[in-house]
């Protein structure tokens, strides 16, 4: 225990300089900082998981496509295959209205088609709610994504207050000189 004291600079050591004592004060906060970030990311990739994924606000019905879906996207220099393409379909809401609107078809479908369409709560369509690896991919980067942002910030804060005690401990470092060197050299 007293070589894990002694490497954080937490012993006693009168050699030991009140700088290397805030430093290691400030890394043993920041390791503290990034150890408690570890369920904070845990919770959020499982907000992540439960928001993204079949959510109660979504809701699957099937629409009808009022028109053909085009086979292909034109753009200026390339033709593109497109894996599907808005068109205008109806579907019956989830409180029984029948509304219409445009919906993502499979390239090539022809109208009269029957397509699965995701609403909100207004019956309005929505992307698909993420499923399955999709899914899990996601909720693992926001948990990443929070772990690497936590520790990122605590790095950065090591690194400002390391340059802040470095910069103090030169000017420190060359007073001592510049009074040693006026006892050497007989000046002053």
């Amino acid at each position: 225990m007293g070589r894990v004291l002694r490497k954080l600079g937490l012993d006693r050591n009168p050699l030991r300089r009140f700088s290397d004592q805030v430093e290691s004060a400030v890394v043993v906060l920041l390791v503290l900082c990034v150890l408690a970030a570890v369920p904070l990311a845990l919770l959020a990739g499982t907000v992540a998981h439960e928001r993204l994924g079949t959510s109660t606000a979504a809701y699957r019905t099937t629409a009808v496509l009022e028109h053909d879906a085009p086979s292909e996207v034109l753009t200026s220099e390339l033709i593109v295959v497109s894996p599907g393409a808005k068109v205008p379909g109806r579907w019956i809401a989830q409180d029984g209205t029948p509304r219409h609107g445009e919906v993502l078809a499979p390239t090539g479908a022809r109208a009269g088609t029957a397509v699965p369409v995701w609403l909100d709560a207004a019956g309005t369509p929505i992307q698909p709610p993420l499923e399955g690896a999709a899914l899990t991919w996601m909720s693992v980067l926001v948990t990443l994504g929070v772990l690497v942002a936590v520790g990122g910030a605590c790095g950065l804060v090591y690194g400002v207050v390391r340059a802040i005690l470095d910069h103090g401990r030169m000017a420190m470092w060359e007073a001592e000189w510049e009074r040693v060197e006026r006892g050497w050299t007989h000046r002053g």
